[in-house]
């Protein structure tokens, strides 16, 4: 458009100011898109290389964060729109995580989640404002499908062997599973299905036929992967996914749309027995799990990966051609026929709600016909088998949220910081399962900041839901460019209602980019207010100068990271010296002394140095350590135990037993702290022999542990048979022994004998059971009765024990 006269050019540095600011941040939110899902998609899994990880592109996105303050201070940030205003409504995420840090179980966790809801913060920000143009929007939308693209084709290439990506397959009893980058199936299986809806969207939406056909190839790859996850809650939720788009299309779109996807779908299904076996025989023959723990590589060229992935080239070159012919032949027609019913109101949900009733009706063929299962490859049909409300991954689900809901009665308002589940869970577990995950975004969030929080952070999603789409009804003309921010956002945060994909900081970055994107599809939300002009900076240099200190801290705690890496590293390679390993790991602790992988690993390496040398000074160092984290940690099994070993060797025997009491009292499922509890109160009144009181005090507080051990017993065969009980929980030979040596030197022989006497089927070469059978007979003979078959057993592993049994014997007639 020509300029009138008097008008005047924008000034060149403005323009290129604009211009550098915003496409620098286009560039490294695509970089991001592109890099990070292969450092285990950023997985917050507890440990010091996940957390590496997520520190690493914390720094990357809070350089991002500098670039879009100075973006918004040129683009002139207003205050009178509803952008703007959920901007700032962003912060309050981590703002409620930093509140809650303040009376955290775990001043790490809280603090590390609180960064991360930072750099969340940032991709939402920089979503809602870094696409305002139809092409920067088109090039993130793209960048995120073709990011995804590539994660599948890499998932093929670790199903074939043409690389190793650790935990990119499970092996389980019932089949291989694909996990791909993200290293676990469930969350694979989510982001396919949000990444299949979008693909399907575009080949509806998209004019020039040769993007129809590109995106078309993908289709086939993605269901087989999803298929390959063995998912069944990915399967159980596609519908709803499904549904949920669609009622948004036009019903000559929903045609399309369903088309598309069935054809698809029949192309998948045609070869999905073939690339199944074909996958099956190729990671039997690749992964170390089959191959003595050793990875064998194998060439693309070779027969039987080069066989996969022709079925997969020839069933997406099949499906893209259908998609073609649809799109010439079919669309035409299905627009004009429909072209009255578009104008109906309810148009849109009569063919959704049919599709429900639809795979309703599929779900129960293919859950109770046996027929249709055998269609299917066996760990297919075996999953589907099995798909019922009394399953155990369904019947886990619910103890998970159960036990969530009885560890927020605890911190109900505020919760109990970021990490609140890994570091409580045990103490509120209702069996001995082992879960880091609550399997819930929700029940996560609510364990962790409260009931405030929780309502913040499902406020928060709910109303940029609401605005997009408001807005999204109200202009129908502006539509397509955008809507795939819905689906990715919509299919993501509905998956992780039901699983822990939030937990995978990709993932999670993935949905607040897309609610960010969801918000700049529309560049204007009216909200009218006063003064709004002179608010125009306060934003932008908030930001910035939040943005420098965050980078100050992640990079102070991405320091302390590598120094422990490279510690780590250095004893991994044999080196022992102290010399050499305690400098780095000293720099770690200082420069993040609230990590508890840290200063534990130091506890440990001065324990095993104090056990060479005897040297008081490594004592005295542990304690002073131990003494430091318990400020940070509340409850740490790792730090519980090393107090533990820490006052065993000062012998300081009570304190001791009090540690040992409160690990039981925190982890009341660990067996290994009633056997450790069980046996100082045994030691302790062994002690106490001349104060046969006291003694009688410290053995029965070891029964009362018993009689809990009994009793958890007990509750466990309460459970349904369908769910899996979790770790071992029953009552081990050591508190056999302890306990059968208590009732023995209290003369309750019978009892002794009672408790003892599954322990003496054990190897006679051991001398643990030895003793056990000892004391096992002698409780028989001062009962009147005896084992002659195993008192030979015993007496001929070791000929001493004929002497040690009578000695035994002696001396209690005599006590």
């Amino acid at each position: 458009m020509a300029r009138g006269k008097g008008q005047k050019t924008p000034p060149i540095v403005k323009q290129m100011d604009f211009s550098l600011t915003h496409w620098a941040g286009i560039a490294m939110v695509t970089g991001f898109l592109f890099y990070f899902p292969f450092r285990q998609g950023l997985f917050n899994g507890d440990s010091a290389p996940f957390e590496g990880s997520i520190l690493l592109s914390n720094i990357f996105l809070f350089i991002l964060l500098i670039l879009v303050s100075v973006y918004l201070f040129f683009n002139k940030w207003r205050w009178d729109d509803w952008r703007a205003r959920m901007s700032v409504a962003v912060w309050l995420l981590p703002l409620i995580y930093w509140v809650s840090s303040w009376q955290a179980v775990s001043q790490h966790n809280a603090q590390f989640t609180t960064l991360i809801y930072c750099a969340l913060a940032v991709l939402f920000i920089g979503g809602a404002y870094l696409m305002e143009s139809n092409v920067s929007r088109m090039w993130i939308i793209y960048s995120i499908i073709a990011s995804g693209y590539m994660i599948v084709i890499y998932g093929f290439m670790n199903v074939f062997g043409q690389t190793y990506y650790g935990g990119a397959v499970w092996v389980q009893s019932y089949g291989n599973r694909l996990g791909s980058v993200f290293q676990y199936p469930n969350t694979y299986a989510s982001y396919l299905s949000a990444l299949l809806l979008a693909c399907v969207y575009v080949m509806v939406t998209v004019k020039k036929p040769i993007w129809k056909f590109a995106n078309a190839l993908m289709t086939v790859p993605i269901l087989l992967s999803i298929m390959l996850t063995l998912s069944r809650g990915a399967l159980a939720v596609l519908p709803v996914l499904v549904f949920l788009v669609l009622i948004f299309l036009k019903p000559a779109r929903q045609v399309s749309y369903l088309i598309n996807a069935l054809i698809a779908g029949a192309v998948t299904l045609a070869i999905l027995d073939p690339v199944s076996s074909i996958a099956d025989r190729s990671m039997r023959a690749t992964l170390p799990d089959f191959n003595d723990g050793k990875y064998i590589h194998h060439s693309l060229w070779e027969k039987l990966p080069l066989s996969g992935w022709l079925w997969i080239i020839a069933g997406s070159l099949v499906a893209s051609i259908l998609v073609l012919a649809a799109h010439r032949w079919l669309d035409p027609r299905l627009e004009k026929r429909l072209r009255r019913l578009n104008e109906k109101r309810a148009a849109p949900f009569l063919l959704p709600v049919a599709l429900i009733v639809l795979f309703l009706i599929a779900a129960v063929l293919a859950i109770s016909s046996p027929w249709v299962r055998s269609q299917l490859p066996p760990s297919i049909g075996a999953r589907l088998e099995n798909l019922n409300l009394h399953q155990h991954s369904v019947l886990e689900r619910e103890t998970f949220y159960r036990d969530a809901l009885t560890l927020s009665s605890d911190y109900p308002i505020l919760g109990a910081g970021g990490g609140a589940w890994i570091s409580l869970y045990e103490k509120y577990q209702n069996n001995p399962y082992v879960s880091k995950q609550t399997h819930s975004y929700f029940f996560q969030v609510l364990d962790e900041v409260g009931w405030v929080g929780l309502l913040i952070v499902v406020g928060f999603i709910v109303f940029v839901f609401y605005l997009y789409i408001r807005s999204y009804i109200r202009d129908p003309e502006s539509r397509e460019d955008h809507f795939i921010f819905y689906i990715f956002a919509m299919s993501l945060i509905i998956h992780s209602s039901i699983d822990f994909d939030m937990s995978f900081i990709y993932f999670a970055a993935i949905f607040f980019l897309c609610a960010g994107g969801m918000l700049a599809a529309y560049r204007r939300y009216p909200a009218p207010t006063k003064g709004g002009a002179k608010l125009r900076f306060v934003f932008p240099s908030a930001v910035l100068v939040l943005s420098l200190g965050l980078l100050f801290w992640v990079f102070r705690l991405y320091g302390a990271n590598v120094n422990y890496m490279y510690a780590t590293g250095l004893a991994s390679e044999g080196e022992q010296s102290l010399g050499n390993l305690i400098p780095p790991i000293d720099a770690a602790i200082h420069a993040d002394p609230a990590n508890p992988i840290y200063s534990v690993t130091k506890i440990n390496w001065l324990n095993q140095a104090y056990l060479k040398s005897s040297n008081e000074q490594f004592l005295q160092e542990r304690g002073q350590l131990i003494a430091d984290l318990e400020r940070y940690e509340h409850v740490n099994r790792d730090l519980i135990l090393a107090q533990y070993r820490y006052e065993k060797d000062m012998q300081q025997f009570g304190q001791a037993i009090q540690t040992l009491q409160r690990g039981i009292d925190n982890f009341k499922w660990d067996i290994n702290f009633y056997n450790a509890a069980i046996l100082e109160y045994y030691l302790a009144g062994d002690r106490d022999k001349s104060d046969l009181s006291q003694r009688d005090k410290d053995w029965g507080q070891a029964l009362e542990l018993y009689n809990e051990i009994l009793r958890r017993e007990n509750m466990l065969k309460g459970l349904p048979p369908e769910q899996l009980q979790g770790r071992d929980f029953s009552v081990t030979t050591d508190v056999r022994q302890t306990i059968g040596q208590i009732y023995f030197y209290q003369a309750k022989y019978r009892e002794a004998a009672a408790i003892l006497q599954p322990a003496t089927e054990g190897d006679m070469s051991d001398q643990e059971i030895r003793i056990l059978t000892r004391y096992y007979l002698a409780s028989l003979q001062l009962i009147g009765e005896n084992d002659e078959s195993l008192q030979i057993k015993l007496f001929d592993s070791d000929p001493n024990e004929r002497r040690n049994l009578s000695e035994l014997v002696e001396s209690s007639k005599s006590s």
